[in-house]
């Protein structure tokens, strides 16, 4: 008669195997119990240990991936209000230029384009 084993004793030679770098085949998992337990025990042990880690690790990566939502939401609302603060900035700080029919033309600097804004060529050659 084969001697009694419990799950804990699988997982943790479950462990040590994998922390060896070996593999957890059925045998492997038998020799490392001391030959104790039958391999239809292992077997159903170390099925269930595989599925709690599954399910653990998927509650993890649920976890995971809600608290990075939660981060990515609230940076891109921190970007949005940044890029309206520097719009209304930049809309305050420059006066809306006209076209002669009176329409807005554009958001441009006083005298953009203009010849009062552009230097003649007598200025360049005193300089």
């Amino acid at each position: 008669m084969k001697a009694i084993i419990y799950k804990q004793e699988v997982s943790a030679a479950l462990v040590a195997l994998m922390e060896a770098g070996k593999k957890t085949s059925l045998p492997a998992l038998h020799a490392a119990l001391g030959g104790r337990g039958s391999l239809s025990t292992i077997q159903k042990f170390k099925k269930e240990i595989e599925a709690e880690q599954e399910e653990q690790g998927s509650q993890v990566s649920e976890g995971a991936l809600a608290m990075f939502r939660q981060v990515w939401t609230q940076a891109r609302e921190e970007g949005q209000a940044r890029m309206r603060s520097a719009r209304n900035f930049a809309k305050l700080s420059m006066p809306l230029r006209r076209n002669p029919n009176g329409a807005p033309a554009s958001w441009l600097p006083p005298n953009h384009g203009s010849r009062e804004s552009r230097p003649s060529a007598t200025t360049w050659l005193r300089n």
